[in-house]
């Protein structure tokens, strides 16, 4: 995971914990005290109220109002980022951070190393990317960033990403897609067909020679959270 997934995850775990709920509120107290969402009166509403009535209102809002929450999450995604590439003492504050998960994850998650190569091969080398297969989703692999909205977690991704994994059955009428932070919860799920009894770098390696006969050296975590925080 890169310093800018990292960034969407806490920031939407913030906001989301500032705003208690993330279904529409059935708190009597919360109904009775505001009328429905006028939105003629959206944005001078909170000016004209205490600071605790006005957080009540904001998590009312965040509550109820899809489109807005997306539109506050983005905008503090956005100004983090824009933080991290002016900032240098914040841009090395959050490389620290993600050095730090890195480190966390690589002793605590045995998949976590397996599953960032499988991730580095899709994003780097179209010839492997081509020949990866899933069980139940198929690969939605774009050069340029494609918003749609992840079916796990319910988050749009406004400004998109280059990858996806397309569900391929599912209820609904419509495509659906999964991230892929949800999708590799599961990491048995996101191992690839013929990688199922992976659980290590070196297997993962002797199994690519094995299927694709190529061998492919990634880039260090380290150089690239570097990269990462200097892009756009």
């Amino acid at each position: 995971m890169d310093i800018c997934r990292q960034i969407t995850k806490h920031v939407a775990a913030r906001v989301s914990t500032l705003s208690l709920v993330l279904a529409p509120t059935t708190n009597p107290r919360l109904i009775s005290t505001y009328p429905p969402l006028d939105r003629s009166t959206e944005d001078s509403e909170p000016r004209l109220m205490s600071p605790t009535a006005s957080a009540m209102w904001h998590r009312r809002r965040y509550a109820n109002d899809p489109a807005w929450r997306e539109e506050k999450i983005e905008r503090i995604i956005l100004r983090e980022k824009l933080r991290i590439k002016e900032d240098p003492i914040f841009r090395a504050k959050k490389q620290a951070q993600s050095a730090a998960f890195y480190a966390e994850k690589l002793e605590k998650a045995p998949y976590f190393k397996v599953l960032r190569d499988i991730r580095n091969w899709i994003d780097s080398f179209p010839a492997i990317r081509e020949q990866l297969h899933w069980q139940y989703h198929d690969l939605a692999w774009s050069p340029q960033k494609v918003s749609h909205r992840c079916a796990s977690c319910n988050h749009k991704r406004t400004r998109g990403q280059k990858l996806w994994l397309r569900r391929r059955t599912c209820d609904s009428d419509t495509e659906q897609f999964d991230c892929w932070a949800c999708f590799t919860s599961d990491p048995q799920r996101a191992l690839p067909e013929g990688f199922k009894d992976i659980t290590t770098i070196e297997q993962l390696r002797a199994r690519k020679k094995q299927l694709f006969g190529v061998t492919v050296h990634t880039r260090s975590s380290s150089s690239r959270i570097a990269s990462l925080s200097d892009s756009p």
